[in-house]
Order: C-alpha cells, then structure tokens, then sequence
C-alpha cells in the first residue's frame, strides 16, 4: 500500500511538472496577489543607499531610503532614486534619473508595489520580458498607485524605469514564491519513485 502511494505521488508531480508552461512573460495585474508577502521600509535611516539591507531582496546602486517623500505615503520611509525633495540618489544623474532594480535571493511568482512618479509610463522589466502601465504623473495626484505584474514561471530582478524625469517613490512592495522549478520537481519524483523501489525489492526479500 505504501508502494502504491509513493508511486502515486511521483506520477502526479510528474504530470504536474509535463503541465508547466515552459516560458511566460509578465503580465500587469492590479493589486497585490493573494497570499503575498510584504516588504516596507520604516527600518532603513534616511537618505542611505538600500543595498543590502533587506532581507528579501536587494537592490541596485541608486536606491535610497526617503522619509521625505513618505509624507505622500501616510508618513512612512520609502525608496527612492531621490534623497530629499530632489537631490539624485548616490550621484545617479539628474537629468533622468536611473532606475530601480531588485535582485531577489529566490524566483518570485509576482511583485507589485505603491509608487509616484514624474513620469507618464512606468515600464517593469524582468528576467523573462517588460511590460509598461500608464500612470497619473506626480503633481496630477499626490495619492499613491499601485502598479503589479504577475508572471508563473518565475523570476528573480525587477527593474522599474519611467519616461522624462524618472524620479520615482516606492512603498509597500508585495511579492509571492514562485512554485519550485520543474527540474526540482523531476528531481522529486525520480526520488519517490526510487524510493518505492527499493521498498518494494525488500519486501520480496523479507
């Protein structure tokens, strides 16, 4: 019986991993996704380069932590490539502003995030393709947008680029896991299946 359901179970990941879609690319979604982690920014001191400080991800050079534009945001820190009203985040260029990237430490499945922008568009750029969203430009509304993608087949950078004078305000970042890979699963299942092997080989033996 045991046999039975291990080599059960190693079918049914298999099927699962003959299921999954080979390539995706991001497509925009309007709120966060269920069951979605969330990463805010209170923690980071004002004006420092975002680096390495968070846990679930890091992020590229010109990222800082600004309380400034958080009054926007109901008073909270957020990211930014400005410190302050509109000094450049650590000596990025003024002219257009860089963008903003994350690198997570594992493939994510989604990721969106509350944002102002200077900006008419807003394009989000990951490991598998782009998508760009209209948004109300900074000045228009103080309210902040949220702004999301959603792609199945995983990634793991994120980069949030604008057009014009890119200056750019992020809270409230959400994110899911993206399931484990098919190789990973394969890998499971050839496990399971082993397993069921061997048991079965001792119980003819015992």
């Amino acid at each position: 019986m045991r046999v039975r359901s291990l080599l059960s179970g190693a079918a049914t990941i298999l099927t699962l991993v003959s299921a999954a879609p080979l390539a995706a690319q991001p497509v925009l979604s309007g709120a966060p996704q269920p069951k979605s982690l969330k990463q805010g920014f209170g923690s980071l001191s004002d004006n420092s380069v975002v680096g390495n400080q968070l846990p679930a991800f890091t992020m590229g050079e010109y990222a800082c932590a600004n309380s400034t534009l958080g009054m926007f945001f109901g008073g909270s820190t957020v990211i930014s490539n400005l410190t302050g009203w509109g000094t450049s985040c650590n000596g990025g260029s003024t002219t257009v502003y860089p963008a903003l990237t994350f690198l997570f430490n594992q493939p994510i499945a989604s990721f969106g995030f509350m944002q102002l922008s200077l900006s008419n568009n807003l394009t989000v750029t990951t490991n598998n393709g782009s998508v760009t969203t209209s948004v109300v430009p900074y000045g228009q509304t103080f309210a902040p947008q949220f702004v999301g993608i959603t792609d199945v087949s995983g990634f793991s950078e994120v980069t949030i680029s604008g057009d014009g004078s890119e200056a750019l305000a992020v809270d409230d970042v959400s994110f899911t896991l993206a399931a484990p890979e098919p190789a990973s699963a394969a890998l499971l299942a050839t496990g399971l299946v082993g397993i069921a092997g061997f048991a079965r080989r001792r119980r003819k033996t015992s």
